[in-house]
């Protein structure tokens, strides 16, 4: 173990002169002017198109750009607020983040008399608006229902006084409604409604998105100020929050080429001197560091587990001293065991419950209230542990920790010992993290009685994995995503116009930092764009393929009855039908043909999506020891159940019903399994897949499927280490479904998969084990799966992958992603 002192951290309080406005909204809940720090004063008082707030996590950045929001709306008067011009888009990561800043921009508001609106937006709100009374039939799509919500939002409530709204939305529903990926009838006027509609805006946690992610904010923002949006009489602008920024992301914001306030620590112009003074954000932090080689475990999250079970008599002592903890994992498997580990020396739903996604929000926000608190990274990005008890002193007093990535570990030491507006600034908090064996081994020659923050941070970030670290897609593949929103605005266009965005098109290449010799070729794009968008009209609902089905298309071809064929392979049969209209071909090649083709699309709907488009089967569970959650019976992604728990399984539901005497679900489309939990498994099932190509010779598969990003249809699952193996039914679960993946041939002497394995310092993901059965004989594979397969390719070398091609792989201008 590693003892490090973490030194104390200060914050600027701006103690100069306040205006009327300022005045009006910094108030406390007695009415008293409260300064503000002076990031947020600055940020209050920034004019740039552009202001990017990179301060720390918990020292007000939200706050500080609510401020800005203030500061424009009061220039000529709250009261003359008006919604096609005072409109405020606030975009927050997580619905978790998204409700608790609805909350705080409420209060806010309330406290300084802003007669806004605030109205959060996630598929669930917009399901519930549509149920209200006065719904028109028309509202029932939920693009359509949104569409209202933002041109009046006052249908909600009536309310006259509200003469603006500041809409908190996820970046799916802006993903999905600036890029046409709604329906036809709601996608033109959608992105109008975001291009257009907000003169302010703030992105909240920008460090947190994937770099495919960010390149639709920075599209967005370039977009605005070609259409002359930053330049008009109100001056739209983009408040960014950012804790740490990586040098790559201020790069392409520089890029845009507008003007940028970067409000970040330490400066300080000399003018402003007299009129800042420090005040304590964060108390010292004593830290226990410990390798997994010292815990004698190869895998990080066990590592925390076992720490956690020897410190569980130290926990129960801090406890008893009235002191608030936390135990935050990248694992949902390593937090419930912990969970039940501890369950016999501290009462749970009394001093310990769980903040995870597998629990219901109204047992999430109990939990926050209790004094330890077991989390998952739900409450990494800009949550707030609030405690019900108005603690004078920091709300967490002691931290057990593991993190893969040096954000991650940064973060979360960052919830310990906050003080920012406590009374009570002196006591230190402590700290017990479970880091990798290269960063230990760092810190060993760094040991020393104390350390300051910052020298911590550029430790980790020099010697431990980056989380988000691959760039390389920007230049080579997020081009197409804007090319279709693009391309869909052209239609819309006058043929005087449709040279204007063509340029901006060429624009947007040097923003991205497309190379010279790779630029894009727009007849090709073109023609793919109307592919997917052919495919997608006719097989956007269909998420399985169930393995049966090409039987029944054989029979099909063959003009022999399918009236019996089930219901879902019905509707499968029905979209082959249409994809087949119109097209000549043998009966022997139809069903190639159709795997071919759901394959593209399947590469490129996952490519159009904003998160991660690989959704694991469901199962739904029964859990009468809240082994899992505080629920009885959940869905929740089945490979993770088949992974750390014990279970037994249920061939039907109405097996599992009666069995379990529990309700079934009034939906049951997405089940792929039912069980019932009964223990952990120790340790967590290890998983490998495996692929049965045995009509091809591995030359012929490669050449079409390795080394590129495809889509794997017939995946099984297969128990490593396991000598009991796994019932059919779950080896089966992927089976159904087309896995966008990169595959590598897994050698030493194929330079791909090592690069690889060299690349996950850069990004985290974990390439699978993949056995591959051809014709002749069974080789092993590494393989990606879900949208980071698209990161990874683009970020591999081309001479790596070209040397491991075999000749007779097609050259990559041919391939369906013709950009990576």
């Amino acid at each position: 173990m590693l003892e490090i002192t973490l030194q104390v951290q200060d914050e600027l309080l701006w103690i100069g002169p306040l205006d009327d406005i300022l005045r009006k909204v910094c108030v406390d809940k007695d009415g008293n002017v409260q300064v503000p720090l002076y990031h947020q004063y600055r940020t209050y008082k920034a004019e740039t198109p552009l202001i990017i707030n990179t301060h720390n996590t918990g020292t007000g950045k939200t706050q500080a750009a609510l401020l800005r929001m203030a500061c424009r709306a009061g220039r000529g008067g709250f009261d003359q607020l008006r919604p096609n011009r005072d409109n405020v888009l606030f975009i927050a990561p997580t619905n978790e983040l998204l409700l608790q800043h609805a909350r705080d921009i409420e209060k806010f508001c309330a406290k300084g008399g802003l007669p806004y609106r605030v109205l959060p937006i996630t598929r669930k709100h917009l399901d519930d608006y549509r149920q209200r009374p006065g719904t028109t039939e028309e509202m029932s799509r939920p693009g359509a229902m949104l569409h209202m919500l933002l041109n009046n939002a006052r249908m909600l409530d009536g309310d006259r006084s509200k003469r603006a709204t500041v809409y908190v939305v996820n970046p799916d529903i802006f993903y999905y409604a600036f890029t046409y990926c709604y329906n036809q009838f709601d996608n033109a006027t959608l992105f109008r409604d975001f291009l257009s509609g907000f003169q302010y805006i703030v992105i909240d946690e920008l460090h947190y998105y994937s770099p495919k992610q960010l390149a639709t904010f920075l599209f967005f923002i370039k977009l605005s100020q070609h259409y002359g949006y930053v330049d008009s009489e109100t001056q739209r602008q983009f408040c960014l929050l950012t804790a740490t920024p990586r040098p790559q992301v201020k790069n392409y914001l520089e890029r845009l080429g507008l003007p940028i306030a970067w409000i970040e620590p330490g400066r300080v112009p000399e003018e402003d001197w007299p009129f800042v003074r420090s005040t304590r954000a964060l108390t010292p932090v004593q830290l226990e560091l410990y390798s997994r080689d010292e815990l004698q475990e190869d895998d990080q999250a066990r590592g925390l587990l076992l720490l956690a079970v020897r410190q569980r008599q130290r926990i129960r002592q801090w406890l008893d001293q009235q002191q608030d903890g936390a135990i935050i994992s990248s694992s949902l498997g390593t937090i419930n065991t912990i969970y039940k580990e501890l369950k016999t020396s501290i009462k749970p739903d009394e001093e310990m419950g769980r903040v995870t996604g597998a629990e219901q929000r109204e047992y999430r926000q109990r939990a926050t209230k209790l004094p330890l608190i077991l989390a998952t990274p739900t409450v990494d990005i800009g949550y707030n542990f609030e405690r019900g008890t108005g603690k004078q002193r920091q709300n967490i007093d002691f931290l057990l920790i593991d993190a893969f990535s040096a954000d991650e570990l940064v973060q979360r030491i960052g919830r310990a010992g906050r003080v920012l507006g406590k009374s009570l600034q002196d006591q230190a908090s402590t700290v017990l993290a479970v880091v990798e064996e290269n960063f230990y081994k760092e810190l060993m020659s760094y040991a020393g009685p104390e350390m300051t923050r910052t020298a911590f941070a550029r430790l980790a970030e020099e010697y431990m994995p980056k989380r988000n670290d691959l760039f390389a897609y920007i230049a080579s593949g997020a081009l197409i995503e804007a090319f279709r929103t693009l391309e869909y605005a052209r239609r819309g266009t006058s043929d005087a116009e449709k040279p204007e965005i063509d340029e901006f098109f060429m624009t947007l290449q040097d923003l991205f930092g497309v190379p010279l010799e790779r630029r894009f070729n727009r007849k090709r794009a073109f023609e793919a764009f109307h592919a997917f968008d052919a495919a997608h009209s006719i097989y956007q609902r269909i998420q399985h393929i169930p393995p049966e089905t090409f039987a029944w298309v054989d029979k099909w071809v063959q003009q022999k009855p399918i009236d019996d064929a089930p219901a879902d392979i019905k509707v499968v049969l029905k979209a082959f039908g249409q994809r087949l209209s119109g097209r000549r071909m043998k009966k022997a090649e139809v069903s190639q043909w159709l795997l071919d083709d759901f394959r593209k699309y399947a590469i490129e709907r996952a490519r159009f999506s904003f998160r991660e488009s690989f959704e694991p089967p469901l199962a739904l569970v029964y859990d009468p020891e809240h082994l899992h959650s505080s629920e009885k019976v959940a869905t929740y992604n089945a490979l993770h159940i088949m992974r750390y728990y014990d279970a037994r399984y249920y061939h039907t539901p109405e097996e599992w019903q009666q069995d379990t005497r529990q309700s079934l679900p009034e939906r049951l489309d997405d089940i792929a399994i039912y069980c019932q939990l009964y223990k952990f498994r120790d340790p967590p099932l290890r998983i490998a897949l495996k692929l049965d190509a045995s009509e091809d010779s591995k030359d012929e598969w490669e050449h079409r499927y390795a080394y590129r990003v495809t889509a794997l249809y017939g995946l099984e699952i297969v128990a490593i280490d396991d000598h009991h193996g796994l019932q059919q039914k779950l080896i089966n679960l992927l089976r159904p479904q087309f896995v966008p993946a990169f595959v590598a041939c897994d050698d030493k002497k194929y330079h791909t998969a090592n690069y690889l394995r060299r690349l996950q310092r850069q990004g985290r993901f974990f390439p699978l084990p993949l056995h591959i059965t051809f014709r002749d004989k069974t080789y092993p594979y590494l393989v990606v799966l879900g949208t980071m397969a698209f990161h990874v390719y683009a970020e591999v070398p081309y001479n790596l992958v070209r040397k491991d091609r075999l000749k007779t792989q097609r050259d990559d201008s041919n391939d369906t992603i013709f950009l990576c």
